[in-house]
């Protein structure tokens, strides 16, 4: 009895060490990996602006002016006809597409009555700006021309906000 045992110890044994090695055999390690980069660039910038002076208008020293994200005018009107026109441009210098999500252009409500501002061109809300192309804003300021007299408060001031947002 005790040679059927060795004889099936070592049965299952062998058994055992037969099943290790298929297993071995018909087993892989697969690895996989991986690497993300974001490449997008987001630039939607202002790139320019440009005047055009009617009358005894001038722009004053030093404007207008141009940053990435600002444009500023400062004019001088002296007579009522005068006026100036301004372009803003913004181009999408990055690699996504952009969509304006809003924009506000307004002139300041208690100035001179006698400075008038009028848009003349502005992108529409949700419009795209794609990838190399531009968008444009034209402002025109106004000495009023039926004003007869100079009136006492001879300011007004104008903001304009762009809001673009990742197109989808």
């Amino acid at each position: 009895m005790k040679d059927k045992k060795n004889v099936l110890i070592c049965a299952l044994l062998l058994t055992i060490m037969v099943m290790a090695v298929g297993y071995a055999a018909f087993s892989q390690t697969l690895n996989i990996n991986g690497t993300a980069t974001i490449a997008g660039e987001w630039q939607v910038e202002i790139t320019g602006i440009d005047s055009e002076l009617e009358g005894a208008a001038t722009n004053k020293e030093g404007t207008p002016t141009f940053t990435s994200t600002t444009a500023t005018f400062d004019v001088e009107l002296v007579k009522p006809g005068d006026s100036a026109t301004y372009t803003i441009t913004v181009k999408n210098n990055g690699s996504i597409d952009a969509k304006l999500s809003s924009i506000t252009l307004t002139p300041q409500a208690d100035g001179s009555s006698a400075i008038l501002y009028e848009i003349v061109k502005q992108p529409a809300v949700d419009s795209v700006l794609a990838v190399g192309g531009t968008h444009e804003v034209v402002v025109k300021v106004t000495y009023d021309e039926n004003v007869e007299e100079v009136p006492e408060v001879t300011t007004k001031t104008f903001t304009g906000v762009l809001e673009y947002v990742q197109a989808n």
